[in-house]
């Protein structure tokens, strides 16, 4: 991947939309970067976009402060508006599987950084006396790198290598851009919103958009249903929508699927106009116009304000044995 040290800040017009508009980049400094992003923000203008490449440490720390939409908090409205104002106050868990993910993003979109952010643990009893004396001591040297087992790193590697090496994707590793935060403005209904969105893996000369992911399993029956429940869909529709809006066209959207376990298959996965990213756009707009609703009204209801009927589930089947003593009135 190219290391990037300068950032691009895209000024249009108040009334241009997404795409197709003439850009007139303003590069600054890594070091000013995310303090023109905070400016802009707390200047509230209507009329810039900005794509940022950041060392990666920077770059997340000035993605995670701006209180901009991203699809990450906005797929909330799947499940009802007060979802996302909950998911919005609520600080991100950080889990094993969070962790082990981001150590593979690490080695597969910038392997050359892995020193400098991750050192491995040595294997002491941490429960005993000199187990814990040694394990702070293992601490104190590392200062602010992360520290993993041996044994994530060699899993992380292998699913790393894996992917870099699929014929499909080793062609876009050159060229390329990695951890890139944006910001643009979405007009949705007439009304302006700041959205953010932080690209794993652009490749320049394609225009093409990568996001790997870890799976347990990558067939399309399993990997299909992931990324429904967890709203892949949305998400590609929203990353391709802020690339293009800060002067990166989008003409491919991937996400490979690596397992985690030998022999780490990697499946790239692209997501079509006419299917993935159609639904993706269809419900990535209807969750903005919610949001827009809800923020005109000072309302974020949950899913109903009136009763509902409780349907029979369909696995339940009153001609198997099913015996229904309903009683009527009093007992």
């Amino acid at each position: 991947m190219d290391e990037i040290k300068n950032v691009t800040v895209v000024s249009v017009p108040r009334s241009a939309r997404r795409v197709g508009v003439p850009l007139a980049p303003e590069l600054l400094t890594a070091s000013d970067a995310a303090l023109e992003v905070a400016r802009r923000e707390r200047a509230d203008q209507r009329a810039w976009h900005i794509a940022v490449t950041l060392p990666t440490s920077r770059g997340f720390q000035a993605y995670a402060a701006s209180e901009a939409v991203n699809w990450s908090k906005l797929k909330y409205m799947g499940e009802s508006p007060a979802h996302y104002i909950a998911a919005q106050q609520s600080p991100d868990k950080s889990t094993a599987a969070k962790a082990m993910g981001s150590l593979y993003h690490c080695l597969t979109l910038e392997p050359h950084t892995y020193a400098d952010r991750y050192a491995i643990a040595p294997e002491v009893d941490r429960r005993t006396k000199a187990g814990k004396e040694e394990y702070a001591a293992f601490l104190d040297r590392i200062g602010g790198r992360t520290a993993v087992k041996a044994d994530d790193v060699a899993h992380a590697k292998a699913m790393a290598d894996a992917t870099r090496a699929h014929p499909e994707l080793a062609p876009l590793i050159d060229g390329s851009i990695c951890e890139v935060p944006l910001w643009w403005f979405e007009v949705v209904d007439g009304v302006p919103v700041l959205c953010k969105g932080l690209i794993d893996w652009y490749h320049i000369p394609t225009g093409t958009l990568v996001d790997p992911k870890s799976a347990i399993s990558n067939t399309h029956h399993r990997f299909s249903g992931v990324a429904a429940k967890l709203g892949y869909f949305g998400q590609a529709a929203h990353y391709k929508a802020g690339a293009g809006a800060c002067g990166m066209p989008v003409d491919r959207v991937l996400f490979p699927a690596v397992e985690k376990v030998p022999p780490y298959d990697v499946v790239p996965y692209e997501m079509t106009a006419g299917g993935g990213l159609y639904v993706g756009e269809e419900m990535r707009m209807r969750y903005l116009r919610q949001f827009v609703e809800c923020t005109r009204s000072g309302v974020w209801p949950g899913r109903s304000s009136v009763a509902v009927p409780l349907r029979v589930p369909e696995y339940i089947d009153p001609d198997y044995g099913l015996d229904l003593d309903i009683h009527t009135g009093d007992n």
